[in-house]
């Protein structure tokens, strides 16, 4: 719990000391999915397929980074609705 609470901290330190003009930064299996804007740069937790669960999947591109939800119908998981978009390139 310390380690998911603290995430944000860590990824904007790592990111405003290597990567300064980075916009995303992707992590996962920390079991709980989530997305946190600050400013112009934005923190993906994709989470993990665990019971209860509903890991996020991010779609890249050249110019776009799509971040959508997962859902488990019919005995598969699928993609799900679109949560936040993130410009990668002008």
């Amino acid at each position: 719990l310390h380690y998911w609470a603290r995430a944000t901290h860590y990824a904007r330190t790592f990111i405003s000391r290597h990567r300064p003009s980075a916009r995303l930064m992707l992590f996962g299996h920390s079991h709980r999915p989530g997305i946190w804007k600050h400013g112009s740069f934005t923190l993906v937790n994709t989470g993990s397929f665990q019971p209860l669960s509903y890991p996020l999947v991010v779609h890249l591109d050249d110019r776009l980074a799509t971040i959508h939800r997962t859902e488990f119908r019919h005995h598969a998981w699928h993609l799900g609705a679109e949560q936040h978009r993130v410009m990668l390139a002008e």
